[in-house]
């Protein structure tokens, strides 16, 4: 699949949600790496939840981990982007792919649990801060990240590949985009 400067590259792999669980998921403290975020808590999406991870992740048989690669064409990659720049792009890029991957799976495994990258981008202004329900609980895909999941060693163990980000000015050779619909 070719995009406006990339090629998309997608693999998947299924597992036992408790083998997935066992190699790439931090049961102890599995929000400590969305701590330090400053949307920590004001998200319906963020930690913390209402349900401990190891029970949320204990509901499920089944995970399969599905991945898109954004290889960069060389004309990006020998691109110099101002910092700002880099975010916006590589920002606007993954949400979007990722909008529609969620929305695919969604229509593909009704009922299952999608888990995404990123936060939510479904409503202008999150309800939680003020004390709200969710305007759209069947539409929330929790991170991956904020339930515990080890990303990089997922994605290095089911499907081979290697999380590389970007400089401070330039694209890398590639970027993952990854989810999982639990099921």
């Amino acid at each position: 699949m070719n995009g406006s400067g990339y090629t998309i590259v997608q693999a998947g792999a299924e597992v036992p949600a408790e083998e997935f669980v066992r190699r790439y998921v931090d049961l102890k403290d599995p929000a400590a790496g969305c701590r330090p975020c400053p949307d920590y808590g004001r998200y319906w999406t963020c930690p913390p939840y209402d349900v401990p991870a190891a029970e949320y992740w204990g509901r499920y048989e089944t995970v399969l981990l599905l991945g898109m690669q954004f290889h960069f064409t060389r004309e990006l990659l020998e691109r110099r982007f101002t910092p700002e720049e880099l975010a916006e792009y590589t920002r606007v890029l993954t949400a979007a792919h990722a909008r529609r991957m969620d929305e695919h799976l969604r229509a593909l495994y009704p009922g299952a649990a999608v888990l995404t990258t990123g936060g939510c981008m479904l409503c202008a202004a999150c309800t939680r801060p003020a004390g709200r329900p969710c305007r759209h609980p069947e539409a929330v895909g929790y991170s991956l990240e904020s339930l515990g999941c080890d990303v990089g060693a997922a994605a290095r163990g089911e499907l081979g590949w290697e999380l590389l980000w970007p400089r401070r000015d330039k694209l890398p050779r590639y970027l993952t985009l990854l989810c999982a619909v639990l099921r």
